[in-house]
């Protein structure tokens, strides 16, 4: 977001009104995505939480991904239409992490190596 910004402001500095310089629509941008992540791993670990990873349908992750997405800017003052894009980004962005995850864990489980845990030490 920062780099199409700098674009914008190289090729056509007049179009970028006060406030909408490239560092503030970056940090803008960023605190939506981390509040949407946020609610995307609420809903999930809650309505998924028996379930194994490996386990879970990529379209429920993504249903749920669409549903904190959205939320945001459904449950603002934002516009209701860039509900579109953030529910679109956030259901392409989790169900892509969780197949990112679940094709690390086939690839652990196959090659029969487990996860070393961490040594517990007295308090």
């Amino acid at each position: 977001m920062i780099s199409i910004g700098t674009v914008i402001g190289i090729v056509d500095p007049d179009s970028i009104d006060p406030g909408e310089e490239p560092i503030r629509i970056g940090a803008i941008v960023g605190l939506l995505g981390l509040i949407s992540g946020m609610a995307f791993a609420s809903v999930l670990a809650f309505t998924e939480r028996h379930k194994k990873l490996i386990h879970l349908s990529l379209t429920r992750v993504a249903v749920w991904g669409m549903i904190g997405g959205a939320a945001f800017p459904l449950l603002t003052t934002m516009v209701d239409k860039l509900a579109l894009i953030t529910g679109g980004l956030g259901a392409l962005f989790a169900a892509g992490t969780v197949a990112i995850a679940r094709s690390a864990e086939r690839r652990e489980v196959g090659s029969g190596s487990r996860a070393q845990s961490l040594p517990h030490t007295a308090p």
